[in-house]
């Protein structure tokens, strides 16, 4: 093996890493520390970087940025037609949380590598060690200040092991970008690498071992033989393996996102909340609540769920193609401001209630579960879903009419609104006026008969009639009464203050494969939704190229809180034709005919379809 003389190190160090070299040696070092970051929120709760280094730039960003974010990333997945625009959306999500830190790696990378010329190599190490070191210092205080809290009684601090694990993580790469460096310093650059003479013992024509070659994988990166080009490129590799080996492992242990997790919670946190309101823990010997799981109820079929709906029998027969009038609980929408569902386990969540109340309540789901239920069919939508847009969906909800609680909370007169806070930092709020005189206000647990699923809210979210998403928080940890309104997460970044919805209707289908004949002639089904909120549906309304509007016929709703489905038989004339649609809301009010972006108060406008047939 070939060594270099000092006077060889130094021939070969006279020309520093580049900038870019420097970025790109961030950038590889900071994949495994993602995938590591990622593997040990998995498997043990640690802060996950990426995620919460989002929510940091996403809480700092102004409501017009962040609007434009998400318009171009729906106008994108819509444009390439990526599929469900909540998934396609919050996978979007999930990338840049990534592709942020992995930025901030490169950055650091060259940055540094600008900094260490001219410095003794001795020093190297410290000084790199050292960034990495301030580096995760403010990644742990980020990671602190974005902890998910699922306890307002006893908040999950941020430990000293989560402080040295994200702290380890980033000192690590930074003490790995020093290491690179001094080894790229020790290296020739590529084309200055000799070719070793051939071996003298070794015959003509006996072919050389891979070892040989390449040069061991154990011997000392300053041998001749490798240039920093191929050193480079052995890094690469080595920080492929960690990143595909955390990652994966992180994908075998991740929870799906389908329930609520049981964690215990630890005998601090039980007593805690015995101690606040003993009546909020089930006493001893009694029955425990269930626990909480995706696996716990079977999903059901859509022919199951058909034929348990209270319009089941009704006569009017659905268009082939339109969207199915009741939402499986796996294809209903999910818009939040996480790129993760927070994880709550029931044993270790309570509801706080406090405030301008007398004496403050606690609340667990076994509590909220005492009461009569209530079941409501619901269709709620996002306020940025688009004129027919995906995120709508239909499903029934169970829980206790929050005006039903309003009195054992001993409410003083003075307070005027709550104010909700979720787990993952939302909050908003709601009129006591309105709930006083709104039953169908409900703190509902479940969704179609099981516990909500982390992704939709577990263990508690609200239900507000006639308003957007945006007004109604999951995850809810928290009841603050107050005096006065105050702008909720999504108003503050210029969205509506009312988010009442907005009335809207559209064409799902042109079914010109369900062409049938009566009297000699051929219709089309046409099909499609309406929704109004609260306030019903009275009448939809199709025009096909710019002709008169004509009736439709109405599917019984499966409530007056979901959508309508429509539908119209259109005398068949063969060619290329639009169709558009109208609708008029419970009051006899037609919908609104101006076409209005979602921002600020929700889509509108006429909805057409073009179809041949």
């Amino acid at each position: 093996m070939v060594q270099h003389s000092t006077d060889q190190l130094d021939q070969t160090s006279t020309q520093s890493p580049s900038i870019i070299t420097g970025g790109i040696v961030g950038g590889l070092l900071m994949l495994p520390v993602l995938a590591l970051s990622y593997m040990g929120s998995r498997i043990a709760e640690l802060p996950s970087v990426a995620d919460d280094f989002f929510a940091f730039i996403r809480d700092l960003l102004p409501g017009d940025l962040i609007t434009f974010g998400i318009d171009t990333m729906i106008a994108i997945i819509e444009f390439l037609d990526l599929g469900r625009v909540d998934d396609a959306a919050k996978q979007g999500e999930q990338a840049m949380a990534y592709l942020m830190v992995l930025g901030v790696g490169i950055v650091f990378g060259a940055l540094l590598y600008v900094a260490l010329r001219g410095q003794k190599r001795s020093n190297v190490l410290i000084i790199s060690a050292g960034v990495g070191v301030i580096l995760g210092v403010a990644m742990a205080f980020i990671s602190e200040n974005e902890m998910i809290i699922v306890n307002l009684l006893n908040p999950e601090e941020f430990t000293l092991a989560d402080g040295l694990w994200v702290g380890g993580l980033f000192t690590i790469f930074g003490a790995g970008l020093g290491w690179v460096y001094t080894n790229l310093m020790q290296l020739p650059l590529p084309g200055q690498v000799e070719t070793p003479a051939p071996d003298a013992e070794k015959p003509v024509g006996q072919p050389v071992s891979v070892q040989e070659a390449a040069g061991s994988s154990l011997a000392p990166v300053t041998a001749s033989k490798i240039d920093r080009r191929q050193f480079l490129v052995r890094v690469g590799g080595a920080t492929a393996t960690l990143t595909v080996v955390g990652a994966g492992l992180g994908n075998l242990l991740q929870d799906d996102g389908s329930g609520g997790v049981a964690v215990a919670s630890s005998n601090d946190q039980e007593e805690a909340i015995a101690e606040a309101t003993p009546e909020a823990t089930p006493e001893a010997g009694s029955t425990p609540a269930p626990e909480s799981t995706a696996e716990a109820t079977p999903e059901a079929t859509p022919t199951e769920i058909a034929d348990d709906l209270p319009n089941k029998d009704a006569s009017l027969k659905p268009a082939a193609g339109t969207r199915p009038e009741y939402t499986p609980l796996d294809d209903h929408y999910r818009i939040d401001i996480s790129t993760r569902p927070p994880r709550i386990g029931e044993q270790e969540w309570a509801l706080l209630i406090n405030g301008l109340v007398e004496e403050r309540t606690v609340m667990t789901l076994a509590d909220l579960r005492s009461y009569e239920a209530v079941d409501q069919f619901v269709t709620l939508s996002c306020i940025s879903n688009r004129l027919a847009g995906d995120l709508i969906s239909t499903t029934r909800w169970t829980g206790v009419p929050l005006v039903r609680l309003l009195d054992e909370w001993n409410v003083q007169p003075e307070a005027n609104y709550m104010r909700i806070t979720a787990a993952d930092g939302f909050d908003e709020y709601v009129s006591l006026d309105l709930i006083r005189n709104d039953e169908r206000i409900m703190l509902a647990y479940e969704w179609d008969g099981k516990p909500l699923k982390e992704k939709h809210g577990f263990p508690l979210r609200i239900y507000i009639p006639d308003h957007y998403g945006m007004k109604q928080p999951k995850w809810i940890i928290g009841i603050e009464m107050v005096a006065d309104w105050d702008e909720g997460y999504w108003v503050r970044r210029g969205w509506s203050d009312t988010a009442i919805v907005r009335t809207v209707s559209v064409v799902d289908t042109v079914a010109t494969d369900e062409v049938y004949e009566e009297d000699g002639q051929m219709f089309v089904p046409v099909g499609g939704i309406a929704y109004a909120g609260a306030r019903g549906i009275s009448k939809v309304e199709v025009s096909v190229d710019d002709g008169e509007w004509v009736e439709t016929q109405l599917r019984d709703p499966l409530s007056e809180l979901t959508w309508v489905i429509w539908r119209y038989d259109w005398p068949f004339e063969e060619g290329r034709h639009t169709f558009r649609v109208r609708t008029y809301d419970g009051t006899g009010a037609m919908q609104t005919l101006d076409t209005n972006g979602v921002r600020p108060n929700g889509a509108t406008g006429i909805h057409s379809l073009a179809a041949s047939v």
